[in-house]
C-alpha cells in the first residue's frame, strides 16, 4: 500500500472514537517498547478535549478507503513556545501500526497546508530521552532548538521552516 493513496481530510465530531481508537493502540505499542511519555495520556486529554479539538478543526486524518489510520492536530497557538500564530504547531502524532510512512506523509500533508495558509513552519516537540522519535524528526527536516520541562515531561521543541532560515525572525 503507498501511504500517498491515503486522503488527508479534517476531523469531525463523528471521528473522535477513531481517534481515540488509534492513540489508544499507539500507547499500547510504546508501552510494548518501554517507552512511557504517553503513560496518563488520557488523564491530560480526556474524550472531551478531542470533541472541542475537532469541533474546532484542529485535527487531521488520514484515511485508507473511508477508515482512520493516522491523527494529527495542528493548533496556531502552544503555550510551551511563544504562541507565534505564524505556525502551525503539530501534537498527537500517531498512525495505527502496519502503515509505515504514514506518519512522514502526514507530516508532508500538515506542511502543504501550512504553506497554502502562509504559514512560516511547523513547530513541534519530542521526548528529550527518546532519541530514535528524534532521529525521526531530524530526518524530516525538524530541527531541535531548545529543551523545556512541564511536569515530568522533558521535551525538546522541533521546527521546519518553509522557507529560508534567513527569511525568519531568529527564535
Amino acid at each position: 500500500m503507498n501511504v500517498e493513496e491515503l486522503e488527508f481530510c479534517t476531523a469531525g465530531a463523528e471521528d473522535v472514537d477513531d481517534i481515540l481508537r488509534i492513540l489508544t493502540v499507539r500507547m499500547e505499542w510504546l508501552a510494548q517498547r518501554g517507552l512511557k511519555q504517553w503513560n496518563g495520556y488520557f488523564d491530560c486529554y480526556p474524550r472531551s478535549y478531542f470533541e472541542a479539538g475537532t469541533a474546532r478543526g484542529d485535527f487531521y486524518l488520514l484515511k485508507e478507503r473511508g477508515v482512520a489510520v493516522a491523527v494529527l492536530a495542528l493548533f496556531e497557538r502552544d503555550g510551551r513556545w511563544d504562541d507565534d500564530p505564524r505556525y502551525f504547531y503539530a501534537h498527537h502524532l500517531a498512525t495505527l501500526p502496519g502503515y509505515p510512512g504514514a506518519g512522514a506523509y502526514m507530516l508532508r500533508c500538515a506542511e502543504s497546508l501550512g504553506r497554502r495558509r502562509g504559514k512560516l513552519g511547523i513547530r513541534c516537540d519530542s521526548d528529550v530521552h527518546d532519541t530514535r522519535l528524534g532521529d525521526y524528526y531530524e530526518v524530516l527536516g525538524y530541527s531541535a532548538l531548545s529543551a523545556f520541562r512541564e511536569g515530568a515531561y522533558e521535551g525538546m521543541r522541533r521546527v521546519k521552516y518553509f522557507g529560508s532560515r534567513d527569511d525568519i525572525v531568529r527564535e
